[in-house]
C-alpha cells in the first residue's frame, strides 16, 4: 500500500513540473513570438494622416493580447488596445482625439495606429508592444514628418552702405529646407530658424544684386524628402530697372564712339597714305622732266654770239 501511494503521489507532482515548465516562459516574461514592423522609417507629410503598423511572427491571433504604442515610456501611451477596447486613460495628453486603432488583420497578429493630423513634435522612434500575460515583445519604428512651407516672397532693398539686395523669406518648413538664388552669382547670406511653439523652420536668405547690374532672379526652397520646391520670381522695380538700362545705353555708347574712332583713325591714315603716295609720285616726275630737258640742251650745238658773227662778215 506504501508503494501504491509513493506512485501516486508521484504522478501528480510530475504534471506539476510539466505545468511549471510550461508556464516558466510566461512567469519570466519570454514571449513565444515576435513582433516586427516596418524596417523603413514612415514618411508622413504635415496635417496629414500616418500609419504605424506591427504584427507578429508567427502570425497568430491577437484578439486578446494588449497592443500599446508608445514614444520613450510604456505610459503613458500613444496608444493601446485590449480586447477590443481603446484605453484612452493612459493616452499622452499630445495625442488625445489624434489616434485610432486600425485592425490590419487581428486574426494573423497584424493592426496599426493612425496618428491624425501629424504635426513637427510626431517625427521621431516609436515602439509598439503586444503582451500576453506576462509574456510581451515590442519592435522599433520611425515616423519621418516632412513639410512643405509657404511660398517664398522677395523684397528688394537699397541701402546707402550695401547697394541693392533682395532678401527671400519663408516658413512653416519641416525637415530644414534647401535654398537656392538664380540668377545671381554671389554667395548670399541664409539664416534658419526653428519656432518653439510648432518646431517649424522658417528661412531669410538675401543675396546682392551687383548694384542693379541684372533685371531678373528667382529663390527657390525645397524640402528634398518630398521632393517638392517653391518658387518666385522678381524683378528689379523700375528706379533699378531704368539705372540698369542707363548703364547698358552709356557702356554701348562708349563701343560706339571707341568704334566711330578707330574708323575716323583708319579713314585718316589711309587718305594721308594716298597724299604721301601722290606726292612722291609727283615730285619723281618732275625731277625725271628736269633731267630731260638738261640733257636736250647738251646735245644741241651751240650758237656764235652775234658780235662775233657781224665782224666776222664784215672782214
Amino acid at each position: 500500500m506504501a508503494r501504491i501511494g509513493s506512485g501516486a503521489a508521484s504522478l501528480p507532482r510530475s504534471l506539476v513540473f510539466l505545468v511549471f515548465l510550461k508556464l516558466l516562459p510566461l512567469a519570466i516574461g519570454k514571449a513565444d513570438f515576435q513582433v516586427l514592423g516596418p524596417q523603413q522609417p514612415v514618411l508622413a507629410v504635415l496635417g496629414k494622416d500616418a500609419e504605424l503598423p506591427c504584427w507578429l511572427s508567427p502570425n497568430i491571433s491577437a484578439h486578446l493580447m494588449e497592443l500599446r504604442w508608445f514614444r520613450e515610456q510604456p505610459s503613458p501611451a500613444v496608444h493601446v488596445h485590449h480586447a477590443g477596447q481603446d484605453k484612452i486613460g493612459e493616452q499622452m495628453p499630445e495625442y488625445h482625439n489624434r489616434t485610432s486603432f486600425v485592425d490590419l488583420d487581428m486574426a494573423q497578429g497584424k493592426a496599426a495606429v493612425r496618428i491624425h493630423r501629424v504635426t513637427a513634435s510626431d517625427n521621431g522612434s516609436y515602439h509598439c508592444l503586444f503582451k500576453e500575460g506576462r509574456a510581451q515583445e515590442a519592435a522599433t519604428l520611425w515616423l519621418q514628418v516632412a513639410g512643405v512651407g509657404s511660398k517664398p516672397r522677395i523684397q528688394v532693398i537699397h541701402t546707402q552702405d550695401r547697394g541693392v539686395w533682395a532678401e527671400c523669406t519663408s516658413d512653416g518648413w519641416y525637415p530644414q529646407p534647401e535654398i537656392k538664388w538664380k540668377g545671381q552669382t554671389l554667395p548670399n547670406e541664409t539664416k534658419f530658424s526653428v519656432s518653439a511653439n510648432t518646431s517649424l523652420w522658417a528661412v531669410v536668405s538675401r543675396v546682392a544684386l551687383q548694384d542693379g547690374a541684372v533685371d531678373s532672379f528667382s529663390c527657390s526652397i525645397s524640402n528634398t524628402l518630398l521632393s517638392e520646391e517653391k518658387v518666385a520670381n522678381s524683378h528689379l522695380p523700375a528706379p533699378f530697372s531704368r539705372g540698369s538700362q542707363l548703364r547698358k545705353q552709356r557702356l554701348a555708347l562708349a563701343f560706339s564712339l571707341l568704334a566711330m574712332g578707330l574708323i575716323m583713325a583708319g579713314v585718316i591714315y589711309l587718305f594721308g597714305n594716298c597724299q604721301r603716295k601722290a606726292y612722291r609720285t609727283q615730285l619723281t616726275e618732275e625731277t625725271e622732266g628736269g633731267r630731260d630737258e638738261q640733257s636736250q640742251q647738251a646735245s644741241m650745238p651751240r650758237a656764235m654770239p652775234l658780235h662775233g658773227l657781224l665782224m666776222s662778215n664784215f672782214e
